[in-house]
């Protein structure tokens, strides 16, 4: 069996998280705005600034984004969008802040489902951890 190489995972694990970004800024761009030339340019802006460039190898950097990406393209569906919203803050901390802008987004019948998905997200990833940690 050939031997783990932490870094090539970690630099395959990135570049498969940018590739998720590029093809979520598409297919938002083609889904919620109905251009695709649209979501091409976000996606090569995106590609263009210096920050992409930046630390590429850090996974658990463009993980959240590519997460939050997502959630706006799902954002007709709380569920999903909660889903990928709890995912992004288990990853890490700063996707937590946009969450009150959600709930706001929702309001009260679309908060609930939201939440419920949220809240079901941060059980799992709370369960995983307490199996998992050390102590």
């Amino acid at each position: 069996m050939p031997e783990f190489d932490p870094v090539i995972t970690a630099r395959i694990l990135s570049i498969l998280t940018h590739g998720a970004v590029v093809a979520g800024l598409i297919v938002a761009g083609k889904k919620l705005f109905g251009d695709l030339q649209l979501g091409l340019a976000a996606a090569t802006l995106y590609m263009l600034l210096p920050g992409t460039a930046y630390d590429v190898g850090k996974f658990n950097h463009v993980l959240p984004a590519a997460l939050i990406v997502w959630a706006i393209v799902f954002y007709r569906k709380p569920v999903v969008a909660g889903i990928l919203l709890g995912l992004a803050s288990g990853a890490m901390f700063f996707p937590v802040f946009l969450l009150p802008l959600w709930f706001a987004f929702y309001g009260r019948r679309g908060s609930l489902k939201f939440g419920l998905a949220l809240g079901a997200v941060a059980l799992v990833l709370v369960g995983s951890l307490a199996l998992t940690s050390f102590d």
